[in-house]
């Protein structure tokens, strides 16, 4: 008995451990977290330009990743998890871009539009037997999801009356 206690806590302990040591790598920020966005008066124009140009470059090869993603979705070689978060990482760099309120409604709008197309998309390949309902639902969650975000950032992009 105490040796399947012990067993147990090992286990439970390792995938803590595990857990903790795969954050770093978690690619899906924190909401309204933008690690890549150059801080304010830190090192000067050069440095902000340069790291622009990284998220820039960044952006493009996601986006090449996500059009690749995206065919082979089509095609049925790749499924609904996948594609999600491909598009959910070229949104981020894209959100990384952004100057203002307005340029980020805009692009969490795009999100929502783009979210609807693949839940559609989904529900035609569940009704045809090609995914499971929890894959469907994956779609349904990911474009609510979106949907409360843009709500948020029409909120935030509001200018406040007092």
């Amino acid at each position: 008995m105490l040796a399947n206690y012990r067993q147990i806590l090992a286990l439970m302990m390792g995938v803590v451990i595990l857990g903790i040591a795969l954050m770093p790598f978690s690619p899906i920020r924190a909401q309204n977290q933008s690690p890549a966005t150059p801080p304010k008066n830190a090192g000067g124009q050069e440095d902000a330009a340069r790291i622009k140009t990284m998220l820039k470059e960044r952006r493009d090869i996601l986006q090449e990743i996500v059009n690749a993603l995206h065919q082979q979705y089509l095609s049925g070689q790749v499924d609904e998890g996948r594609i999600l978060l491909a598009s959910r990482e070229l949104f981020q760099a894209e959100l990384d871009l952004c100057d203002s309120p307005a340029e980020r409604v805009a692009l969490y709008e795009k999100r929502v539009r783009t979210l609807k197309d693949y839940e559609k998309m989904s529900q035609e390949r569940l009704k045809a037997g090609r995914i499971s309902q929890a894959d469907f639902l994956e779609c349904k969650a990911q474009r609510l999801e979106g949907e409360i975000e843009l709500e948020r950032e029409r909120i935030k992009a509001k200018p406040s009356s007092k």
